[in-house]
């Protein structure tokens, strides 16, 4: 299966080009790796405003020019006789269950029960109006109704990891705009190998900690050779003595990294200036605090997560504002 982009050769055709080649045309040229997507990643659809991952709060998203990022979770199969549609049981949710303080309604274990039951009777809370709710919405909707904004999934689960693999073959033009992600080294092994060296996925935890061991010993980075399949790392914060500029260094030497994605306390001038000498996208997350989202961009921070609208449009604002003095 070949992603259809510009340039490169359509389904039905063989595909000449190397992986070396076909990872510098992805990294060129998806917009969640090239810095085309804009500066704000709307974590979750900026539920402190919208509520827990709502359609709302994704058209909020998309309004005021920040990027969509979703949670996806496999719920229980319908069980009817017609042919499902790739999607249609990946619901949006971050926990294993629903209900209080996200939700009313149910109390439902999410992969114990069909999507149609799951929307019929779950209230999304929308803290924006707490008199309204939202409800909860499955991929296959989401995807139709942002047919053409970049979305950055996580996979919770095995099973939602195998769901989105059905859904991207059958719409393979969903890896121009799509990167996922697993916790789980085996969900993120998995999408890998079924999509192919387009598909821009991150790093599992234990392939992060082993490239951070690797970049502390001395005099590695120019012996040895630890390359990686993936274009995102999402480095924890709970890291003692954490060298960021040297590990972003040893992420470009020898990971072929696109986008490090770090926790905002583990961010220093230093590793912006790395990050930039090595041609690496950085990424700070979760900012929930005005004045810090400023001070990262002012910084040369490129990208940003939030949960807080307000957040948000400050720190599109504050872009703005910079790229004009530039």
């Amino acid at each position: 299966m070949t992603a259809i982009r510009p340039g490169a050769p359509a389904p039905s055709e063989v595909d000449h080009r190397s992986r070396k080649e076909i990872r510098a045309q992805v990294r060129a040229e998806h917009p969640l790796l090239n810095g085309s997507a804009g500066p704000v990643y709307g974590h979750q659809l900026l539920p402190d405003q919208y509520g827990h991952e709502t359609v709302e709060g994704g058209h909020a998203t998309v309004a005021m020019g920040a990027v969509l990022d979703i949670d996806v979770r496999d719920a229980a199969p319908a069980g009817t006789m017609g042919e499902e549609v790739p999607g249609e049981n990946l619901v949006l949710w971050h926990n294993p269950t629903v209900g209080e303080p996200r939700a009313t309604g149910s109390t439902a274990v999410v992969a114990e029960t069909p999507y149609a039951q799951l929307k019929q009777e779950v209230q999304v809370r929308v803290p924006n109006h707490p008199e309204q709710f939202a409800q909860m919405q499955n991929l296959a909707g989401f995807v139709a109704e942002f047919p053409d904004d970049p979305v950055s999934i996580e996979a919770k689960t095995e099973e939602a990891a195998r769901g989105l693999v059905e859904m991207i073959k059958a719409n393979p033009e969903l890896l121009n705009r799509v990167e996922l992600f697993a916790f789980d080294g085996k969900f993120t092994r998995k999408m890998r190998k079924e999509l192919g060296p387009e598909a821009v996925t991150g790093m599992a935890v234990l392939s992060q900690l082993a490239f951070y061991a690797f970049s502390k010993i001395p005099g590695l980075s120019r012996i040895a050779k630890y390359p990686t399949k993936s274009y995102v790392v999402a480095m924890p914060a709970n890291l003692r003595q954490f060298d960021s500029s040297r590990f972003v260094k040893f992420l470009a030497r020898h990971g072929r990294i696109g986008n490090a994605i770090l926790d905002h306390t583990l961010i220093r001038p230093s590793t912006v200036r790395a990050a930039e000498r090595s041609g690496l996208k950085l990424t700070a997350w979760t900012v929930n605090d005005e004045e810090l989202a400023k001070e990262l961009l002012q910084m040369g921070v490129p990208m940003i997560y939030t949960d807080d609208e307000k957040v948000a449009k400050a720190a599109l604002a504050f872009a703005d504002g910079l790229k004009t003095e530039g």
